[in-house]
């Protein structure tokens, strides 16, 4: 046998790619990935993982084929989490609920023996879990418990080859989680039966060509040049507000990650949703429409011509509205080296008239003040109490480590949107920010949180924020702030998990191996908030393009919680209503193969001439409070508020009120 040929069964968990790419690296080969109700043989693999997974053991809808899967094969099997449950339960140990652990680390006590041999005592383990096995019959030895409150962390059975551990080993907080795998992978076993080729392991199904037949491919030339430079603010009013379909992809708090902004008017918009079996899904012709044209050129930014636009918050068996303008013709603003562009997909004609339109640009001075506000519903602050205690409800029984719980404030008010939004950037600034103005909604972003980055060599950059604390007008009580959310144990759980659950969801895209976390926990300062952000990265598999990456990791992971499929039922049945937008992505797709969204928070999205709403919200876990969950939800929301107040001269009431 040339190495371990490795079956890893998925619970419909959002930690299953982190398992794959560990063994993957280990052996490799990528293990072949099957759900818990697909039946399989498991003769033709050296050796067997179980996932972790949503709700209890015992319940044949988490676990589907699983039991007899275990108790038949002679193979060497390993559970992780609810696998381990699953092991404890079928031969005769209880899993009962116990104070939960989601996202926090233990130190683990064991024998020293099987997957645990050459482990140093009171290693590190990452532990997710509100359901534990207790009382374990004769025929399984206890391996490992956890320091802190003496749970069983570890089972083996004593005469087959079945392990099972509680913790994490593929976290990325996990110590030691490799050696385990490693010894886990030494088992003996019997050789694999050879049998039908097998069936690769599942991947997003390609959307698009994933750049392997550029030869059957349209060149798409972009054509530039450098203009002399104007503020981006000045060339928006000066030629693009009040006049129709805009996208402004805004760097209005310039730095590292936020160097370009992009603005032009769309020759053309796609409207309609994604993944909804009922329609033609938009995605799927967008990425069509990009893999039939290549961008050629050495443009000295990356967004080289494409689309911009949304994609919102999926509904259940109806998937996202999703909106995006094919953006041909658009200015490109340097912040960095303070260069501007025009720049043209066969176009060339355009760039005179661009360069008359720089030329002619003047400064536009001060937003004016003229909205009229109206009546700003205030939440419902005991339904936020009841959907929070069934939240809990489904986080002890074992469903998610955490629920990322919503809901919409919303305003009545008649102004220029355009307006409105020049009043945000300047008291919000942010370094996704956006304004598009098209068809269906005009979106107003100050997103903080990038969702996804794709450059043109298949790098892929996920910047998930979870954990949010006020700025403070006193720099030494500022600094205490920023140093409490950086060492808070609930904010560090609540972050851990999401970057967990992104790790997974780029494993599903990307090269195998090629997942890693340059950055854990860092404390971002923003003008009126700190934040704790993580950045995963990784490498697209080749024959995958971004709209493939994008998909597959939809919707974003720090707006649902984890396991994200399970998570996404329970605020189904929480929330009062749809996201919409909010809590989507936004950005663009190049014809380059680049690609650069954001999470749509921070963001007041207008239907009509008469509203506005502002979705907010926030992680809830197990360590969670409402009522501070319920503030920190309406904190958020804060800069928006101000900058509408601000756009008026004074809040009169415009003659009907807010549901």
């Amino acid at each position: 046998m040339s190495g371990p040929r490795v079956l890893l069964i998925d619970n419909d968990d959002s930690y299953t790619y982190n398992l794959y790419h560990l063994i993957g690296e280990l052996t490799g080969r990528p293990p072949h990935v099957v759900d818990h109700d697909q039946r399989v043989d498991p003769r033709r693999y050296s050796h067997l993982v179980i996932s972790p997974g949503p709700g209890h053991p015992a319940d044949p809808r988490r676990v589907g084929r699983l039991a007899e899967l275990i108790m038949d094969t002679d193979r060497p099997v390993l559970g992780v989490c609810l696998g381990h449950q699953l092991l404890g339960l079928l031969f005769g140990a209880s899993v009962i609920k116990v104070r939960p652990h989601h996202g926090l680390i233990s130190r683990i006590r064991h024998d020293g023996r099987g997957v645990l041999a050459g482990l140093p005592q009171d290693f590190r383990a990452v532990r997710y879990h509100s359901l534990a096995v207790v009382d374990p019959p004769a025929e399984l030895e206890l391996t490992a418990r956890a320091r802190d409150d003496d749970v069983i962390m570890g089972l083996r059975h004593r005469s087959r080859d079945l392990h099972g551990v509680q913790f994490h080993p593929e976290s990325v907080a996990a110590e030691h989680g490799r050696d385990l795998m490693i010894n886990f992978l030494g088992l003996p076993c019997p050789e694999p039966v050879e049998g039908p080729s097998q069936v690769a392991s599942p991947r997003p199904p390609s959307t698009g060509s994933g750049r392997r037949f550029d030869k059957l491919r349209e060149r798409t030339r972009i054509e530039y040049r450098e203009l002399p430079w104007r503020d981006p603010e000045d060339v928006f009013v000066a030629h693009y507000a009040g006049r129709g379909p805009v996208c402004w992809l805004d760097a209005a708090r310039v730095g590292p990650r936020s160097r370009f902004s992009y603005l032009g008017a769309p020759d053309e918009v796609l409207t309609g949703r994604y993944d909804d079996p009922s329609t033609e899904d938009v995605l799927t012709e967008l990425a069509d429409r990009l893999n039939r044209s290549q961008g050629e050129s050495a443009a000295p930014f990356p967004f080289q011509g494409g689309y911009v636009g949304y994609l919102g918050y999926p509904e259940p068996g109806r998937g996202g509205e999703a909106e995006f303008g094919r953006l041909d013709r658009f200015f490109v603003f340097d912040h960095a080296e303070r260069r501007c562009y025009a720049a043209a997909v066969g176009a060339p004609a355009w760039l005179d008239r661009a360069e008359s339109m720089i030329l002619s640009t003047g400064p536009a001075g001060e937003p004016r003040r003229d909205g009229r506000l109206g009546v700003l519903n205030e939440p419902d602050q005991e339904w936020y109490r009841s959907a929070y205690r069934r939240v809990q409800e489904y986080l002890h029984s074992g469903d998610s480590y955490e629920v990322n719980l919503t809901f919409q404030r919303r305003l009545a008010y008649r102004g220029d949107r355009a307006e409105l939004y020049r009043h945000l950037r300047r008291l919000n600034p942010a370094p996704h920010a956006a304004y598009l103005e098209l068809p269906s909604a005009t979106v107003l972003s100050s997103s903080p949180e990038r969702f996804l980055e794709i450059d043109d060599r298949g790098r892929v950059q996920a910047r998930p924020i979870k954990g949010t604390a006020p700025r403070d007008a006193d720099p030494l009580r500022d600094a205490a702030a920023a140093e409490r959310l950086r060492t808070e144990t609930k904010t560090r759980a609540e972050n851990l998990m999401i970057a967990d659950l992104l790790r997974h969801d780029l494993g599903l895209s990307c090269r195998l191996g090629s997942v890693r976390v340059p950055e854990l926990m860092l404390v971002e300062s923003h003008p009126s908030v700190h934040q704790l952000v993580s950045t995963v990265e990784g490498d697209l598999e080749p024959g995958l393009d971004a709209v493939d990456c994008v998909r597959a990791a939809l919707p974003p992971g720090s707006m649902t919680g984890a396991p994200k499929h399970r998570t996404c039922e329970i605020i189904d049945e929480v929330e009062r209503g749809p996201r919409g937008i909010y809590s989507g992505v936004l950005g663009y797709f190049s014809y380059s193969g680049t690609a650069d969204l954001s999470v749509i928070i921070r963001t007041l999205v207008s239907r009509d001439a008469e509203e506005l709403s502002v979705g907010v919200g926030g992680g809830v876990i197990t360590l969670s409070d409402p009522d501070d969950e319920y503030a920190e939800a309406l904190l958020k929301s804060e800069a928006l508020i101000a900058a509408v107040r601000q756009s008026c001269r004074e809040p009169i009431p415009v003659g009907h009120n807010v549901p």
